[in-house]
């Protein structure tokens, strides 16, 4: 094991849910190697700490999600407490995974800044309610697709012609938009 990994496996370890004889009794070896209470919890602290690095252990270790803990991530049975926990220490998830995660989640919603105002079939459609605190959300997430989505539910007001424009289109022979 490198110094990093050493040093992850005895963070882990400093977790109050642990007493100092069964600290004692830890290895440098790979949690997902072994098994039982100690190990369980070693797996669950490890992933919290570095979720990237307990990919690698679960990889090398050759361990994987039980039956029923990946069917009910699949949504094929009922989630349980017991599934939620073997799934947070078998398939950790990195922070880049997790924000894009809640990016896909706050926009399956829809944008949260509303949608603009539009015609339908000769009717006007107000516009839209947002989400205030799926708009909050996003602009933690990810500023930039906030922004683009707020420009996109407020779109620019029509440009007012000064009487210089209007005269210039008119003698071109242009119409004056927005005159009808």
């Amino acid at each position: 094991m490198d110094p990093k990994q050493v040093n992850l496996l005895f963070q882990a370890s400093q977790t109050p849910e642990l007493t100092d004889a069964k600290r004692q009794k830890l290895t440098l070896m790979n949690p997902w190697t072994q098994s039982g209470p100690v190990a369980m919890l070693m797996q669950r602290r490890v992933a919290e700490i570095d979720p990237v690095q307990a990919k690698q252990w679960i990889q090398d270790a050759g361990a994987t999600l039980s039956l029923t803990t990946a069917a009910a991530s699949l949504g094929i049975t009922e989630m349980t407490m017991a599934a939620s926990e073997e799934l947070s220490r078998m398939a950790p998830k990195t922070d880049e995974e997790l924000r894009q995660e809640g990016i896909e989640e706050v926009m399956s919603r829809g944008n949260p800044f509303g949608e603009p105002a539009r015609i339908e079939d000769g009717r006007m459609i107000p516009r839209g309610k947002g989400n205030l605190t799926d708009q909050h959300r996003l602009q933690m997430l990810d500023p930039a697709l906030a922004e683009k989505m707020e420009r996109l539910s407020n779109p620019q007001p029509a440009h007012n012609f000064t009487d210089r424009e209007v005269m210039i289109l008119r003698s071109k022979g242009f119409a004056v938009p927005g005159e009808g």
